[in-house]
């Protein structure tokens, strides 16, 4: 949380992330899931929205974190999709490192609140999947 994500003159602050361990159904494996720690895995899912997904554990353990909220300097906050957009993404980038798409990260941590899955209504979320550990947010 907090980190701020460059790319050419575009550049924005993580102010929502969501992390993530296993497989939602372990008989259909994300292998994008499982790749080496750093590397990026955009992430197409139902309904066509796309997820900028960081990879945090060792290659062939799937733990990810997902970068569900960028914040402008203008104040403008973009979604899950719109940062995928913003920044210029694609399946191209997949099993790249931030600095191998063209991407920069200055990390500043700042404060913020766990919301865990089974709390997630309390938040106005209306669901998370079962193999999501819960949504970090500003």
């Amino acid at each position: 949380m907090g980190a701020k994500i460059y790319s050419g003159d575009k550049s924005g602050v993580v102010t929502e992330t969501g992390a993530y361990e296993g497989h939602v159904n372990p008989k259909r494996r994300v292998k994008g899931l499982e790749w080496a720690p750093g590397d990026l895995y955009i992430m197409y899912s139902q309904g066509g929205k796309t997820n900028l997904v960081i990879n945090t554990e060792k290659e062939g353990i799937a733990s990810v974190v997902t970068v569900r909220e960028l914040e402008l300097q203008d104040g403008s906050k973009l979604g899950t999709s719109e940062v995928v957009q913003y920044f210029g993404l694609s399946k191209d980038h997949n099993r790249r490192t931030f600095l191998d798409a063209g991407l920069r990260i200055e990390l500043n941590p700042i404060s913020s609140t766990f919301i865990p899955r089974d709390a997630a209504h309390k938040y106005g979320i209306k669901s998370m999947s079962d193999n999501c550990l819960g949504y970090y947010r500003k």
